[in-house]
């Protein structure tokens, strides 16, 4: 998902979502004052300046679940006499 945003009120403008190659476009919207935010699922979002022809990179979050179940597992090995 890619969001602009208009600076200095943060007032969502336009939304769109990217391509099979990560591309997107705004061709309506000039880069002026206005704020950029990239998000996709299993990586950090990330609020920026928007420039033209601008690249971002996002970096992956590593999530934790809110509960882990654990179970013992026994084995049965017989017991080796010396």
């Amino acid at each position: 998902k890619v969001a602009i945003y208009s600076l200095p009120d943060s007032v969502l403008i336009a939304g769109t979502t990217a391509n099979e190659q990560g591309e997107f476009t705004f061709p309506n919207y000039n880069s002026v004052n206005k704020l950029m935010k990239v998000s996709y699922n299993g990586y950090k979002p990330k609020m920026f300046r928007t420039l033209p022809e601008q690249h971002v990179r996002l970096r992956d979050v590593l999530t934790m679940p809110d509960e882990l179940a654990v179970k013992e597992t026994v084995s049965s090995v017989p017991e080796r006499k010396s």
